[in-house]
């Protein structure tokens, strides 16, 4: 058993992942415009009963905000212990430009929220009482107060009211509060901006409302009914008065479900017939072939979608169409018919060294022979181990070949841990990481051993 070494020389490359995390930063100015938390007579049964408690956002920014993921806090026993996130279904809590979003438990003063939900707002005279007597003890809020924070959590403004001592702990944590705390109002009256587009971070922004004045940015335009709202669209470049802007027959709606200005991932582009880029619309790898038109080579065998099912006639969801055990790609490259079993490399795995004696770290070695006159292009070919646990065999990339790579007609190549393999006075055509398995793996695992029933190499 000794590795015959090739006549040439190629490189390998360790497989590894590279990710990329896309991020959309969005620069707002959205404060709170005003406060409604003291209702006349209870809170939850008000007098009259269309008198909710709400709480009012404005965006004096110049472009629309997905508020998914930022969060209402309200102060409660003098601390900020209630959260309210703000989820985009089934709310859609997108907040206009130079415009209002209200939030509440249902209808008030004759205008419906855009994001329902129970507040319970403190009245600015929070006290409790508990114990028996005469053991009795009391606590206080020594302020209460509503905030905005966002999915970073950065306070972007904050309302504090009715102090009950002079020095109030610091409860805002950002600066974004007024410079002051706003005295209590009363029962039927509301905290409000005097103008929402300035914020002076002043006890003079605000003013109290005898008779509180809510505002709703009310339902969302959608001109073509698609499923988009119109101020979505002409964010992500889609047409708001076509159904399906791009004409690949998915409709914008569709093709872009989440409404946060972006397509995400996951999503197709409304904008764009062929997401992907790799030669099939999106409406065909949804509906007709089942891929994945957000990924240009499904299967990642190293043939594009478009190219599979236009040129080679190859199945774009298969690796190996043709079951010959080499990719399609690796066949297309060599010439050969990916949909043939008969036409394949005669490339082989000649001889296996996995298990030296004592510790295999840089002794283990795998030899290819090419059986054709011409020589084999390998280029993006993968070598793969396996191992195993229960039933299962899994095999896991160990190395790829690197473009321009070649093994020599009649030759062979060998792959191996070390420049020069110990024991038999050979060089090795590459070095690289093998990892092989000595098929007999059984290791204990709390109690419970695991064992391989068959370990192996490939080459795909």
């Amino acid at each position: 058993m000794t590795p015959r070494k090739g006549n040439c020389i190629v490189l390998l490359c360790l497989i590894l992942p590279l990710v990329f995390f896309p991020s959309k930063n969005a620069i707002a100015a959205i404060v709170i415009s005003q406060v409604f938390y003291d209702p006349e007579g209870d809170d939850n049964n008000p007098n009259p009963p269309g008198h909710r408690e709400f709480i009012e956002l404005y965006n004096n920014g110049n472009h629309p905000i997905d508020l998914s993921g930022y969060c209402v806090e309200i102060i409660q026993k003098g601390k900020w212990t209630r959260h309210i996130p703000l989820r985009a279904i089934p709310h859609e809590p997108i907040i206009l430009p130079h415009s209002y979003f209200l939030i509440g438990d249902g209808g008030t003063f004759n205008v419906e929220p855009d994001y329902l939900h129970a507040l319970s707002l403190q009245n600015g005279n929070y006290s409790a009482w508990w114990g028996k007597p005469p053991q009795w003890h009391s606590v206080t809020s020594p302020v209460d107060g509503v905030r905005l924070v966002d999915p970073q959590r950065h306070v972007l403004d904050c309302i504090l009211y009715n102090p009950t001592q002079l020095e109030p702990p610091d409860l805002d944590t950002s600066g974004a509060a007024t410079d002051g705390f706003y005295a209590d109002v009363n029962s039927g009256q509301s905290i409000a901006r005097i103008n929402p587009e300035i914020d002076h971070n002043l006890l003079s922004d605000f003013q109290t409302l005898t008779t509180p004045l809510p505002h709703a940015r009310g339902p969302l335009a959608d001109t073509d009914a698609d499923g988009v709202p119109d101020v979505v669209e002409n964010e992500v470049g889609s047409d708001p008065h076509d159904v399906d802007t791009d004409d690949d027959g998915l409709r914008d709606g569709e093709e872009l479900r989440n409404w946060n200005f972006t397509v995400d991932s996951w999503e197709t582009n409304p904008a764009l017939a062929d997401t992907d880029g790799d030669g099939l619309d999106d409406y065909d790898e949804v509906v007709v072939y089942k891929t994945d038109p957000r990924k240009a080579d499904s299967d990642g065998d190293g043939l594009r979608d478009g190219a599979e099912v236009h040129i080679y006639h190859s199945d774009p969801k298969k690796i190996d169409t043709d079951g010959d055990g080499f990719r399609d790609y690796c066949e297309v490259i060599n010439g050969k018919n990916p949909v043939s079993a008969s036409s394949h490399p005669a490339l082989v795995i000649n001889e296996l060294y996995y298990d030296a004696p004592g510790n295999d770290a840089g002794k283990e070695w795998i030899e290819f022979y090419n059986g054709e006159d011409n020589p084999v292009n390998v280029s993006g070919f993968v070598i793969q181990a396996s191992g195993g646990q229960g039933d299962t065999v899994k095999f896991m990339n160990t190395a790829r070949f690197p473009s321009g790579s070649q093994i020599r007609g009649k030759s062979y190549l060998v792959v191996a841990e070390s420049p020069a393999i110990p024991g038999f006075g050979v060089q090795a055509d590459y070095v690289g990481s093998l990892r092989f398995q000595n098929g007999d793996i059984t290791e204990g695992g709390e109690g419970r051993p695991r064992q391989s029933p068959a370990d192996g190499v490939r080459l795909l």
